[in-house]
């Protein structure tokens, strides 16, 4: 019984953990992401002016 319940925990505890890392994971990503997207525009934008 005291294993099930320790597993139970270690469950809960890992489930918390894989919370936190995908809320921290979010922002890094949306971050990433515009900073892409906003060179790519640049880039496009650059050659586009060239003649």
């Amino acid at each position: 019984m005291a294993i099930y319940l320790l597993m139970v925990l270690v469950d809960e505890f890992l489930f918390e953990v894989n919370i936190a890392i995908a809320w921290f994971h979010v922002p890094v990503l949306t971050t990433l992401g515009f900073v892409l997207q906003l060179s790519f525009v640049l880039l496009l934008n650059r050659r586009r002016s060239r003649p």
